[in-house]
This record gives C-alpha cells, sequence and structure tokens, in this order.
C-alpha cells in the first residue's frame, strides 16, 4: 500500500519566475533554475525546506554534509516546510502555494517575492507513494493543505465527491 523512498538531500538556489495572486491570503510563485535538475517529488504530500534571505538579502550557501545542511558562515538563514504544488521538469520550474497573512519569514518573503528574489530549496529528503487504485481516499486539510490534496489525485483518478 505504501512505499517509501529516499532521496539524496542537495541544496538548490533558484529564482522567482512569476507570482499570481490565488487568494487574498495567498500567492502562487513559480520558481525556477538550472539547478532543479534532478529534482524529484514523487509523493503527492512531499515537503521541501525552502530557505529565505535575511533582511539584508543575504543567502547563504551551506555545504551538504552526511546527513544534514551545514552553514560554515554563520547560522542558517530562516527556514520553512512546504508542500510543492507542481513540478515542471522540462522548464525546470517548481510551482509553490504560499500563505501571505502573519509575520513569519515565508509569509514575508511570499508577500514581496517578485521575479529575480532568491530563494533556497532543500529536499525533499523521502517520499511516501501511495498505490493507486484505492478504493476511496479521504483527505481533509486548510488551505495550507491544497497542494498536497491537489496532487494527490493525478496519482488516484477515481471518483472524487466533495462533502
Amino acid at each position: 500500500m505504501l512505499t517509501r523512498v529516499r532521496h539524496p538531500l542537495r541544496y538548490r538556489r533558484v529564482f522567482v519566475e512569476r507570482v499570481s495572486p490565488l487568494t487574498p491570503r495567498m500567492r502562487r510563485i513559480v520558481v525556477a533554475g538550472a539547478e532543479l535538475d534532478g529534482f524529484t517529488s514523487p509523493g503527492f504530500d512531499d515537503h521541501v525546506k525552502l530557505f529565505f534571505p535575511d533582511a539584508a538579502g543575504r543567502l547563504p550557501a551551506p555545504v551538504v554534509g552526511a546527513d544534514r545542511l551545514e552553514f560554515p558562515e554563520g547560522p542558517p538563514p530562516p527556514g520553512r516546510d512546504f508542500t510543492p504544488r507542481h513540478f515542471d521538469a522540462a522548464r525546470r520550474e517548481l510551482t509553490l502555494d504560499m500563505g501571505v497573512h502573519g509575520d513569519g519569514p515565508a509569509a514575508r518573503w511570499a508577500a514581496t517575492a517578485a521575479p529575480g528574489t532568491p530563494l533556497g530549496i532543500a529536499g525533499p529528503r523521502g517520499s511516501t507513494i501511495v498505490r493507486d487504485g484505492l478504493a476511496w481516499n479521504l483527505l481533509v486539510g486548510d488551505e495550507t493543505a491544497v497542494p498536497a490534496i491537489a496532487r494527490r489525485p493525478k496519482n488516484n483518478p477515481g471518483p472524487h465527491r466533495p462533502f
């Protein structure tokens, strides 16, 4: 029923390609870059760690250690976990749906992100693949769960009945 897959730890520096509003509190942000070569996210609920530039706009590059990222030049930049909404390997574009509420590093970055804005991405470290052909699925979540929920039907194209 479930297959777990591990992925090598890798850090990628990407840049915002385009931004579009989804709702008053959500933005769709597409990042792109050559470092997305080899990116994979086969599990519908995979997550990546996003690293945001500091207040001065610096985004230090880590060194990939045996089992974690190490930031030899000081503390790591602020980071948060997000589920990718979509990945286009041919265009090397990763789509993220991000909230713009509150005052955390992800919300601040998402509110001001514009083409050319840098972002660091690590992961996913692993994926859980749910087999196709299940008789039914119950997926529940708030707006932050939409990327994962939206990815699941592609893996299980059976009937979907909203409540």
